[in-house]
C-alpha cells in the first residue's frame, strides 16, 4: 500500500508569536494565552497551524468559486485546496480527508531569560532528537550525562547565568560538553541556521521535569487597553495581558503526506496567472513544492493572532525526509532495508499512543508495522496480522486492560513468542511496554516474567528504553560472536 511520507519541519519564531485563547483573570480584565502541552510548555497546535497554512496556499491555488475552507467549491474532488487539504462540501453533500497530516509543533529550543536581558536555550535530549536535530546514539549520550548535571553545548554561557538557571530550575550547575555544538547537533546543514547561531553557543541541556518548570519563563506578556473608537478613550474593563512565544524560538513539527492516487486524487486544477485553470500533476512532490511556498509566506504574514500588533512571522524550513522510515541511520543503518521492522500489538482503544509511539520509533530509525497503514479494505485481517508479525524483527506489546481482554491482541502474542522460539539462536522479539497500570496478576502469564517499558508513568524514558533494546538486541544479533 501506500505509506504516507513523513517530513521535519523546523519553526522559527521572527516576532513574538501568540496562538492561544482568551481567558479571564478578573472582573475587569483577561488574559490571552498561548497554547500549551500538558506540561505547560508552550506549542503550536497542528490545527492552527494546518489552517493557516491552508489560508496561504489557497490565495493562490484555489479555484474560482472555492472559499479556501472545504465548505463552498463548484469542484472539490479536484480543487488544488480542496483536494490536498479534504472538505465537506454542502452543495454537493461530498468529503474527502486531507493529503497533508499536520502535527503539534513541540517547542524544541525555549528561550529563557536571565539577569540583565541576557538569555540561554533550553532543550531536552527528547525534544532534540523529536525534532530530528540529534540521533539516537547521541541522544542516549546526553541521557547519560544528566545523570550527574544538565549538559551545556556552546562556550557563551557566564557563571552567573548558570547560577541563575540553578536557583531558578532547582538543578545542578550545567556542565559543559567540551566537544562543540556541532559534534552533537546535526545543524551544518541547516538552512536556518544563521537564525540560531546565538542559541547555538548558549544551549543548556536538561531533563524534561526542568524543561517543565521553566515553561513561564518560554514566554512574554504584554498589556494591552481597547479603545473606544469613538471618543478615544479607553472602554470599560478593557485592560488585557497577551502572553506569546519569544522571538528565536524553536518548533518541530511532522507532516505526513498521502500519495494523492490511493485516495482516488487523479488531477488537481489550481488558479493560474490569467483566468483560467493550470492542471497539476498530483504526486507527493508536488505537494511538498507547493508546502514550501506556502511556508514562504508565512514569513512575510504570519500565523497565529495579533499579527496587526507586529506578532506571528516565523521561519519555517524542512529537515529531513523520511517516507517508512528515516533517511538518516540515526540507529547506525545506513542501509534502509536493514533497518529493524517493528510489529506494534495494540488494542484499539489504545490507538493514540500506538500513532505516537510508531513516530518516534520512525524517527528512531525503525521500520514500523501498524495495522491502519498495512491493512487494506478487502485484505484477511488475520492473514495480514499473521504476516507483519513473520516479517517482524522485533514486537511491541502495548499491555493495557482493553489489550489483556482483546482475543486478537492475545493471539498476537502467542504467534510473536512462538515467533521468538523459533529462532536459530533463539533472540529476544517480544518487548512489553505498560500503556497503563496494572497489577502484576493482570499481565498475561506468557511474559509476566519479562521487563517491561512503563510509557505511561515516563513515555520519554520508555521511549529511549525501547529504543535502546532494539538497537543492542540488533547489534548482537548481526556481530560476528553471535553467528
Amino acid at each position: 500500500m501506500s505509506v504516507p511520507a513523513t517530513q521535519t519541519y523546523l519553526c522559527c519564531t521572527i516576532e513574538p508569536l501568540h496562538i492561544g485563547s482568551r481567558t479571564s483573570t478578573g472582573h475587569q480584565e483577561f488574559r490571552q494565552g498561548v497554547a500549551k502541552d500538558h506540561d505547560g510548555v508552550p506549542l503550536l497546535p497542528a490545527t492552527s497551524l494546518k489552517g493557516a497554512i491552508r489560508s496561504f496556499w489557497s490565495q493562490d491555488l484555489a479555484m474560482p468559486g472555492c472559499d479556501g475552507k472545504g465548505r463552498e467549491c463548484p469542484q472539490p474532488h479536484v480543487c488544488a485546496s480542496c483536494a490536498v487539504f479534504g472538505y465537506v462540501n454542502q452543495h454537493h453533500g461530498e468529503q474527502s480527508s486531507s493529503l497533508l497530516r499536520f502535527s503539534d509543533g513541540r517547542l524544541c529550543l525555549g528561550v529563557f531569560r536571565t539577569t540583565g536581558g541576557g538569555k540561554i536555550w533550553l532543550t531536552t535530549p527528547e525534544r532534540l532528537a523529536t525534532g530530528g536535530l540529534i540521533s539516537s546514539s547521541i541522544q542516549c549520550d546526553l541521557i547519560a550525562r544528566q545523570e550527574t548535571h544538565p549538559v551545556l553545548l556552546g562556550n557563551r554561557v557566564t557563571e552567573q547565568e548558570a547560577d541563575y538557571l540553578r536557583l531558578s530550575l532547582g538543578i545542578e550547575p550545567p556542565s559543559n560538553a567540551r566537544s562543540g555544538t556541532d559534534h552533537y547537533l546535526e545543524t551544518r546543514e541547516w538552512e536556518g541556521r544563521p537564525m540560531l547561531a546565538s542559541a547555538l553557543q548558549r544551549l543548556v541541556v536538561v531533563e524534561e521535569p526542568a524543561m517543565a518548570r521553566a515553561a513561564g519563563k518560554f514566554l512574554q506578556a504584554s498589556s494591552h487597553v481597547s479603545i473606544d473608537g469613538k471618543t478615544g478613550a479607553a472602554r470599560a474593563g478593557s485592560l488585557f495581558e497577551i502572553e506569546a512565544v519569544p522571538p528565536d524560538s524553536l518548533f518541530s513539527f511532522d507532516v505526513s503526506f498521502v500519495d494523492p492516487l490511493s485516495l482516488g486524487v487523479v488531477e488537481l486544477l489550481a488558479r493560474d496567472l490569467g483566468s483560467g485553470l493550470e492542471v497539476l500533476r498530483p504526486t507527493i512532490d508536488t505537494l511538498d513544492h507547493l508546502l514550501l511556498q506556502a511556508f514562504e509566506k508565512a514569513a512575510r504574514l504570519g500565523i497565529g493572532g495579533k499579527r496587526s500588533r507586529g506578532m506571528g512571522r516565523v521561519r519555517i524550513w524542512p529537515i529531513a525526509w523520511r517516507r517508512d522510515e528515516p533517511t538518516t541511520g540515526s540507529l547506525g543503518w545506513p542501509d534502509p532495508t536493514s533497518r529493524p521492522m517493528v510489529f506494534i500489538s495494540h488494542s484499539s482503544v489504545n490507538k493514540q499512543i500506538a500513532r505516537r509511539l510508531a513516530n518516534d520509533l520512525r524517527v528512531g530509525g525503525c521500520r514500523v508495522w501498524l495495522d491502519e497503514h498495512e491493512i487494506l479494505i478487502g485484505d484477511s485481517v488475520q492473514r495480514r496480522l499473521g504476516e507483519g508479525i513473520e516479517n517482524a524483527d522485533f514486537v511491541v506489546l502495548l499491555i493495557s486492560e482493553p489489550a489483556v481482554a482483546s482475543s486478537w491482541v492475545r493471539d498476537e502474542i502467542e504467534a510473536a513468542l512462538a515467533r521468538e522460539k523459533s529462532t536459530t539462536p533463539e533472540r529476544i522479539i517480544v518487548l512489553p511496554a505498560l500503556v497503563e497500570d496494572l497489577g502484576p496478576e493482570r499481565i498475561p502469564t506468557m511474559i509476566r516474567t519479562r521487563r517491561w517499558a512503563s510509557l505511561h508513568r515516563n513515555y520519554h524514558l520508555g521511549i529511549t528504553e525501547l529504543l535502546k533494546s532494539i538497537r543492542l538486541n540488533t547489534h548482537r544479533e548481526r556481530s560476528p560472536s553471535s553467528m
